[in-house]
């Protein structure tokens, strides 16, 4: 195991909280131990074999994969509300949001 040190200089005058700094240190000390695990071979599960991936339904993968996409999508609308200040979805069923219809295939 590798141990490092980190410092953290901030320039230009930035305020973070110490809150957002731990967060943001506990991220990338996230991110390091993924890698270091990704090298060392220890990410994914080496008692799978192919008979067990190929027992994922594809259908199912997809259900999933929808569901993800519309929770995004619901995630940035309710951030764009917040920032915005504008609920442009409101009526998102009875207009097309300034999209020409015609021209999607």
């Amino acid at each position: 195991m590798i141990q490092c040190n980190v410092a953290l200089h901030l320039q230009n005058g930035q305020n973070f909280s110490e809150e957002v700094v731990k967060n943001h240190m506990a991220l990338l000390v996230t991110a390091l131990e993924s890698y270091e695990g990704l090298i060392a071979g220890r990410i994914g599960n080496l008692m799978l074999t192919k008979e067990d991936y190929d027992q994922i339904d594809a259908e199912e993968l997809e259900l999933v994969d929808i569901k993800w996409a519309l929770a995004s999508v619901r995630r940035r609308s309710e951030k764009f509300k917040l920032v915005a200040g504008r609920n442009d979805f409101l009526d998102a069923h009875l207009s097309a949001l300034g999209f020409d219809k015609s021209k999607v295939t």
